[in-house]
């Protein structure tokens, strides 16, 4: 009803309000200071290194001293976000549980509904494997990972769920379009969140207005033009930017409340999108679902007033850097040792003709000089900086939890098995805080929307069902998706990861079966059937 009621000119006031919010959000004090961290962090991690200036700014000219940038950093990315992934998402389980509202029958006596566990199970197991069917379809795991890798070396993450197809192998041979919800990560670089301090970000959905940035060449941007929201004659009105390079066409999101001012009474448009290409409106509808389809999280806010979040790998960055310059001079130090300057007679004939002495093993030079020779000028200590080096280092590995035994190696100390497990457990603690801010803040909303938008959209999809004493391969639709589910993240359900998980079940199930109060209680069957399953048993039934 509310777009019935825009006239003509109401759409340049939306127009100028989303050119103001992108404005204010990217020229905004917070969003500076947090772009040149950002920038620094990247360099580090990309391993470039650092470029030599004069006192004037410019590049300096290309010089015989050592310029390498250390990859702690990018290390410490990798085994952090290692970490995240198999506890968050582990390889060898789903980690999520559905469960759904069933419509048991009466009893025709009591009047109380008639409930089955075995058909909860079955209802709980058909939906959660259509979902994970989805997931792998559409690579749900490589997503998450770079949103991860995202909030470590920005400190926060942006994804859009979206409605998605694309060609899949199916029935061997066949081709065919599928359709799914997608975890469409964002880069913070291209995201601009809500300032607002009333945007705290605890809530299960984003209750914040979000900007969000794409760039594609201006040949292409009009095969985007599809479906309904649209506007055809503001499309047409479209002028290509002069940037180049794949950046023809800005896309600018909105997503969030827009309100229309007029003398005569504003216009609300509560949980709407808009999108402007190179500044000009071409597009409004209100959102797919009751709540913007944007998440929005990270790993640690310092400042309720600063809308951005920061990371271990932020705050380390400045020690990083410092490392590796005292690095690039111990090296400098190091290689002025093995091949000294020196200074010689420049009177000698000899001296003259082969512009001093030869530097090499065993050579000889004869001179002329009378007293003069040559020799080797004094070297500063370049000790202290291995010492520097080493110890930041160790602050670093701290800083950031990135032991030997978490990067998969053994460790440098003579520990026993005990000790080294207390140490992992003890390096995950921060890293179990972050999971735990992911799963409600991040994986959660996504199931959430993720089956809302099936709910809506889905055609037929088919799946492969492990459901035990059900069929392997199903055909599902949209009818056939129950409307009320509560979702659980689970994932690996504590820091002792996977293997340790399996071995405390197996050891509370032996000690049950061998006492006489607690071992009737125990349900056999569906206790090997677990065993099996984390044995890697596919069908244990």
């Amino acid at each position: 009803m509310a777009e019935k009621r825009i006239r003509k000119e109401d759409w340049d006031k939306v127009e100028k309000y989303v050119a103001e919010v992108y404005d204010e959000r990217k020229n905004s004090q917070f969003r500076k200071d947090h772009e040149q961290i950002w920038k620094e962090v990247d360099r580090q991690v990309e391993m470039k290194p650092l470029r030599r200036l004069q006192a004037n700014g410019k590049p300096a000219p290309k010089s015989w001293h050592n310029a390498i940038e250390l990859g702690e950093l990018a290390k410490a990315s990798e085994i952090i976000t290692s970490d995240v992934m198999r506890i968050m998402l582990p390889s060898d389980r789903v980690f999520f549980q559905p469960h759904v509202e069933v419509d048991w029958p009466l009893d025709q006596k009591t009047g109380r509904p008639v409930t089955d566990d075995d058909s909860q199970k079955v209802q709980d197991g058909l939906l959660r494997n259509l979902m994970v069917q989805q997931h792998k379809d559409f690579g749900l795991k490589a997503r998450v990972r770079l949103s991860v890798k995202e909030a470590l070396h920005h400190g926060s993450f942006v994804v859009e769920v979206r409605w998605e197809d694309q060609l899949m192998v199916r029935e061997g041979s066949q081709l065919r379009r599928i359709s799914a919800p997608v975890w469409q990560p964002y880069s913070m670089w291209n995201a601009y969140p809500d300032p607002s301090p009333s945007v705290i970000g605890t809530n299960l959905f984003y209750s914040g207005t979000m900007l969000l940035v794409e760039f594609i060449p201006y040949s292409k941007w009009k095969t985007i033009v599809t479906g309904e929201g649209w506007i055809s004659s503001r499309v047409e009105q479209v002028e290509k930017r002069r940037e180049g390079n794949g950046k023809d066409v800005e896309i600018v999101t909105l997503k969030g409340d827009v309100c229309i001012q007029r003398s005569s009474g504003d216009v609300y448009l509560p949980n709407s999108e808009v999108k402007t290409v190179n500044g000009k409106l071409v597009y409004y509808r209100p959102a797919e679902l009751d709540y913007a389809n944007v998440i929005y999280a990270g790993y640690e806010r310092q400042d309720v007033r600063d809308p951005y979040y920061t990371s271990p790998i932020i705050k380390l960055s400045p020690m990083s850097k410092a490392m590796t310059i005292s690095m690039n001079k111990f090296l400098d130090w190091s290689a002025l040792q093995v091949e000294p300057p020196i200074e010689y007679d420049s009177n000698d004939p000899d001296y003259a003709m082969n512009d001093g002495p030869e530097i090499s093993p065993g050579a000889k030079t004869g001179t002329r000089s009378m007293g003069g020779g040559f020799k080797a000028l004094d070297i500063g200590d370049g000790k202290p900086l291995l010492t520097g080096v080493q110890f930041m280092l160790q602050e670093h590995k701290e800083g950031l939890g990135v032991s030997s035994i978490r990067a998969g190696t053994s460790s440098a100390d003579r520990q026993t098995a005990t000790e080294s497990t207390l140490q992992s457990q003890g390096a995950e603690v921060r890293t179990m805080e972050f999971v735990s801010q992911l799963e409600p803040q991040g994986l959660l909303p996504f199931l959430y929307m993720q089956h809302e938008l099936n709910r809506r959209k889905m055609g037929e999809y088919t799946f492969y069902n492990d459901e035990m004493h059900t069929p392997d391969f199903i055909r599902a639709h949209k009818k056939d998706i129950q409307s009320n589910v509560h979702f659980e993240v689970v994932g690996s359900k504590g820091q002792l990861g996977e293997e340790m998980r399996a071995k405390k079940q197996a050891g509370a199930v032996g000690f049950a079966s061998q006492n006489p109060l607690f071992a009737p209680l125990l349900n056999a069957p569906e206790i090997l059937m677990d065993l099996f399953r984390d044995a890697g048993k596919k069908n244990p039934e």
